[in-house]
């Protein structure tokens, strides 16, 4: 029996199959070694992947279960999303305990990366371990974007990648992960899109931006809180001081064409928005109510009422939803059924780990890990902490101090 990773891989040249295999390496390597064969066209994307005490048994019972789809050893025939239905169910019979013996969840040897002494006003990470794009701004009038790729050298900072954008005061933006362009609003302007390599913005902002248009009754002043993008980079999403949210759809040739919203509404008090990780559905938060909606048509998909929240995250392997408040914490499902909750512990501001089954929860200047069955794990302290992430790959927690990006390496046994 061996602990590793069951995977689910897709390639371009095999759109309508997926490849099911097992291996005890990061299903990005395993990804990257089967991409390098003789003969592989195209390279394989990991589409999903579970860690399991029993890889092996478990990709052999995945390959039971779908016998019918199977088309040649480990290619099936099946949609993807059943694929991963599949594999989840299967998962759950095979956990990996995380043992707090050894696991060290405790930071060390921060690195600050400050470019050129400017103020850093927000992060974005990019989909490569270790890539990092930061905006912040000089003067009034003027913002840089800057990118480094290197967490070991964090001095090499990329800064022929500047551009340069008016700005007043407070800014709402994202960035797509594809790092194919991102969305930016001044104070008193509509937010434009800018497209493209966005490291390959060398002379100032490109003339191909695209102004987002609003509801044609809407103040053109119109103060956006928040933007984000869906993972695919389908639809992008953002709701303003009005508690009103407005939803865009993004070409395959991005942004060819107007930039009117699919739909837009309002609701009352917008604490956050958030996408499904990989379905065609959003979520609105308010004070007392969670909302799941249609990417489509805004049509509501389910509901949860007096439920009061401060902070909600989408946990991209187990597939759920990870809600805080100062008095509880959480743990919804995709069809609003809440899987685990507890009131023991609560916080303002909650975020998962890209692939362990934990999250860290904020209590105003100390930070709680907490398993999946919502008990405590461990403590870390970072003051000043704002807007804290993880990396991609998970071994890196991130966060601005006072204008400075700042990171810090985590030990996690299960990790290596």
């Amino acid at each position: 029996m061996s602990k590793g990773n069951v995977y689910i891989l897709t390639n371009p040249d095999y759109p309508n199959h997926v490849k099911i295999g097992s291996t005890t390496l990061s299903p990005q390597e395993r990804c990257d070694q089967i991409s390098s064969q003789t003969g592989v066209l195209s390279p394989f994307q990991v589409h999903y992947f579970v860690e399991v005490s029993d890889c092996e048994k478990v990709e052999r019972l995945v390959h039971q279960e779908l016998k019918d789809f199977r088309d040649s050893k480990e290619f099936f025939k099946i949609d993807r999303e059943q694929a991963q239905k599949t594999l989840n169910d299967l998962k759950n019979k095979f956990p990996v305990d995380i043992d707090e013996n050894k696991t060290n969840f405790e930071i060390s040897n921060i690195v600050s990366v400050q470019p050129k002494k400017e103020p850093i006003h927000f992060y974005h990470m990019g989909k490569n371990e270790g890539e990092i794009h930061l905006i912040g701004f000089k003067q009034k009038h003027s913002g840089t974007y800057h990118k480094f790729d290197n967490f070991t050298d964090s001095e090499k900072i990329d800064f022929d990648s500047r551009i340069d954008f008016t700005h007043e005061h407070s800014i709402a933006s994202a960035i797509m992960d594809s790092n194919r362009g991102f969305v930016i609003q001044t104070d008193l302007s509509k937010p434009i899109v800018f497209h493209g390599k966005i490291n390959l913005f060398k002379k100032g902002l490109p003339r191909n931006g695209k102004l987002i248009k609003l509801k044609e009754e809407s103040d053109t002043k119109v103060r956006f809180i928040d933007f984000k993008f869906s993972k695919d980079d389908r639809y992008l999403l953002g709701h303003t001081e009005q508690n009103e949210y407005f939803m865009w759809g993004i070409t395959n040739t991005l942004l060819k064409g107007g930039m009117k919203p699919i739909f837009y509404g309002a609701c009352d008090t917008i604490n956050s928005i958030e996408f499904y990780n990989k379905e065609m559905k959003f979520l609105i938060q308010t004070d007392k109510k969670l909302e799941a909606k249609s990417c489509k048509d805004d049509s509501r998909l389910w509901e949860i009422e007096d439920f009061e929240m401060s902070s909600i995250s989408s946990h991209q392997q187990l597939n759920n939803f990870w809600c805080s408040s100062r008095k509880r914490v959480t743990i919804i499902d995709t069809n609003g059924e809440k899987v685990e909750e507890t009131f023991e512990i609560g916080g303002d501001k909650i975020i998962t780990h890209p692939y362990l089954p934990v999250g860290l929860l904020r209590q105003d200047n100390k930070y709680v890990y907490i398993n999946e069955s919502l008990k405590p794990i461990s403590e870390i302290k970072i003051p000043l902490a704002k807007d804290l992430s993880f990396t991609p790959e998970g071994k890196y927690i991130c966060w601005l101090n006072n204008g400075v990006f700042q990171y810090s390496e985590i030990s996690i046994d299960i990790l290596n």
